[in-house]
């Protein structure tokens, strides 16, 4: 069983990418943990 994380760290930023790869890659939607950063001027919400 293969996992998938995924992180963004500032608002304009977004998950599409990471997780299209994550799926090309062969790993099941459910176990995507997608993160948002939380630290410096541009948090993501």
């Amino acid at each position: 069983m293969h996992f998938g994380y995924t992180r963004v760290s500032a608002k304009d930023q977004h998950l599409d990418t990471q997780l299209g790869a994550l799926t090309a890659a062969g790993i099941a939607p459910a176990h995507f943990y997608p993160g948002k950063g939380l630290r410096g001027h541009h948090r993501a919400p």
